[in-house]
């Protein structure tokens, strides 16, 4: 059976990831699977976000009309950012508290400000009052 396989790079062309082949399958219930990060699901345009924090960011962008991006690159590294508007990148801090995951968000700081990059820190408390996170993503996309 396995020799039939598609290659993933067969799937990404059906599908645009093997998540969206998994709900495509509806083998994920509710169309979300955990991660080790958290719940991985889908936003209301498709993006494949690995947590519901992500999801609801990418939500708000697509109900503000913000026109975005996911996992831009930081120069000169392999780390990745959660969204790209225009030029800033919004970071998801969701596992803050972490020791390892703490050591990652000081780093991405230290690329940000070498490369004068200008990131907007969300963080869990952030996600409870919907409309001060609003207010904060419009006043700082501006």
């Amino acid at each position: 059976h396995l020799k039939n396989k598609p290659s993933i790079n067969r799937i990404k062309s059906i599908f645009g990831s093997w998540f969206n082949a998994l709900i495509e399958a509806q083998i994920l219930e509710d169309g979300t699977r955990q991660n080790s990060f958290g719940i991985q699901c889908l936003a209301k345009d498709g993006h494949v976000c690995l947590s519901l924090g992500e999801k609801t960011i990418d939500d708000i962008l697509i109900d503000l009309k913000y026109e975005h991006s996911k996992e831009p690159h930081y120069p000169d590294s392999n780390y990745r950012g959660d969204f790209l508007v225009g030029e800033k990148i919004i970071e998801y801090f969701g596992l803050i508290g972490n020791k390892e995951y703490d050591e990652k968000v000081k780093f991405k700081r230290k690329l940000a400000k070498k490369h004068n990059l200008k990131v907007i820190e969300i963080f869990p408390i952030d996600l409870i009052d919907t409309k001060k996170l609003i207010e904060k993503l419009k006043k700082e996309l501006k």
